[in-house]
C-alpha cells in the first residue's frame, strides 16, 4: 500500500491519495526500485496533476512501463476530490495498462481484489448488461443453484461478479455515462462489478487463481460458449485451443451453460462467422432454418461445434467441466439486450417487462441509455 496525505492550498483541507501497488520484477533489488520510481511518480502526479486523473494515471508509470508493476486499486478523498468518481479513475487503470482488472462492492467503493476474492468461491457472468435484462439475472440464478450444490462448494462463502470486459466498453466508442449506467445499474441490484482486459476465459481464470484454490463457476449463454471453443482465438498460444482448455479448465472451473433458442442461435453464429470469415458449423445443423422447429433449444448437451472440435468438447462435457443450466425460465429466452436498448432509445413500449422493476425504475428516472442529447446518454 503507498498514499499521501496533502493540501492543496497553505491551511487549507487534508485531501488523500491510496493506491495498492504489485511488484512485478523477480529480485528484492528491481523491485525495491520500481517501488522507488512509483513513489517519486506518485508524489509528483499528487502537486502536478491532481486535477488530471488521466495524466495521473498516465505518470505513475513514467520511467518505469506497465511491465515492472500494477496499480490494482487507485482512490482520490477530500474535499478537493469531491467531483472524482473513483470508479472512473479505476477505470484509467486499465485503460492505460496499469492492471487488468478491478472491482466495485454494490456501493460504489473500489475493491481491493487480493481481500475481496481471498480464499472464496467465484461465480461470474460476463457481458454488456446494456442494460441488465431478466435473462441476465435468470442465468446468474440458475448458475448459483447449481454452484453451491457442488461437494466442495458446501458451506462456501460466494463471490459473484458480474464483468464487462474494456473490449466491450470500448466497442462502439467509450461513453462515460454509458459506462456507469450500467456500472450503476448491476450496483443497485447488490452485484460487485468486475471491469476486465481479459478478452479470453482462461486468462480471466488466472487472474482468479491469484488469490484463491476455491471453485470457480462462469455462468455463460452458447454464444460465449461457442466463442470459446473458436480455435481461432488461440492462434497465438503455442498449443492453440488444447492449451486455452488446459488453462481454464485445469484448476477446478466449470461452466454454466444457459440455453438458447435454434432461431436467436443462427444470428449469433451468423454474426460470428462474419467477423472470422469461416462457418462454425454447417446450416441447419440445429434446425435453425426449420419452421417446425421454431421452439427447439440449443444447449450444452446438443450443441454442435466444429467436427475436430466435437471430441475435446465431449471430454470437457463427460468430465462435468461444462454443465447445462436448469431450472431456466423459457419466457426469458427471447430477451436480447441489443433490441431492449432499441426501444428504450426510440421511447418505444414494451421494454419494461424484460427486465428486473428496480432496473426499469432507474433507467426511466435518470433517463439512461437514451441517445446523446436526450438525457444521460
Amino acid at each position: 500500500w503507498m498514499g499521501v496525505r496533502f493540501q492543496l492550498l497553505p491551511l487549507g483541507p487534508y485531501n488523500d491519495i491510496m493506491m495498492h501497488v504489485r511488484m512485478l520484477d523477480v529480485t528484492a533489488v528491481l523491485q525495491q526500485e520500481a517501488l522507488g520510481i512509483i513513489g517519486v511518480n506518485l508524489l509528483y502526479g499528487t502537486f502536478i496533476y491532481s486535477n488530471d486523473y488521466k495524466a495521473f494515471v498516465e505518470s505513475l508509470a513514467d520511467n518505469l512501463g506497465t511491465t515492472r508493476i500494477e496499480v490494482d486499486m487507485l482512490t482520490f478523498s477530500g474535499p478537493d476530490f469531491k467531483d472524482y468518481d473513483n470508479r472512473i479513475i479505476s477505470l484509467q487503470l486499465v485503460e492505460q495498462g496499469l492492471t487488468n482488472a478491478v472491482m466495485f462492492n454494490p456501493e460504489g467503493l473500489i475493491l481491493q481484489p487480493s481481500e475481496a476474492l481471498y480464499k472464496k468461491v467465484i461465480l461470474v457472468e460476463r457481458g454488456s448488461f446494456r442494460p441488465l435484462t431478466n435473462i441476465n439475472i435468470d442465468m446468474l440464478n440458475c448458475a448459483e443453484s447449481q454452484l453451491i450444490q457442488e461437494p466442495q462448494v458446501i458451506d462456501e462463502k460466494i463471490v459473484i461478479l458480474l464483468e464487462i470486459t474494456i473490449k466491450n466498453l470500448l466497442a462502439e466508442g467509450f461513453d462515460l455515462a454509458d459506462f456507469l449506467a450500467r456500472v450503476d445499474i448491476i450496483s443497485a441490484l447488490g452485484y460487485n462489478v468486475l471491469i476486465s482486459n481479459y478478452p479470453e476465459y482462461y486468462k480471466l481464470s488466472a487472474y482468479f487463481r491469484r488469490y484463491t484454490q476455491k471453485m470457480i463457476g462462469i455462468a455463460l449463454g452458447i454464444n460465449h460458449l461457442m466463442a470459446i471453443f473458436d480455435d481461432q482465438y488461440y492462434n497465438t498460444l503455442e498449443g492453440g485451443i488444447l492449451e486455452a482448455c488446459g488453462r481454464l479448465f485445469k484448476d477446478n472451473v466449470k461452466l454454466y451453460v444457459y440455453p438458447m433458442h435454434a432461431k436467436a442461435f443462427k444470428h449469433y453464429r451468423e454474426l460470428l462467422e462474419a467477423a472470422n470469415g469461416t462457418k462454425l458449423i454447417e446450416d441447419g445443423e440445429h434446425g435453425e432454418t426449420d419452421e417446425s422447429t421454431k421452439g427447439v433449444l440449443i444447449t450444452a448437451d446438443n450443441v454442435k461445434l466444429k467436427p475436430h472440435i466435437r471430441h475435446l468438447y465431449e471430454y470437457l462435457k463427460e468430465n462435468g467441466y461444462i454443465e447445462a443450466i436448469q431450472g431456466f425460465n423459457p419466457k426469458n429466452l427471447d430477451i436480447f439486450s441489443r433490441d431492449i436498448l432499441k426501444l428504450i432509445r426510440e421511447g418505444a413500449p414494451g421494454w419494461e417487462e424484460a427486465i428486473p422493476k428496480k432496473v426499469a425504475d432507474i433507467i426511466k428516472e435518470k433517463k439512461l441509455f437514451l441517445k446523446n442529447g436526450d438525457g444521460n446518454h
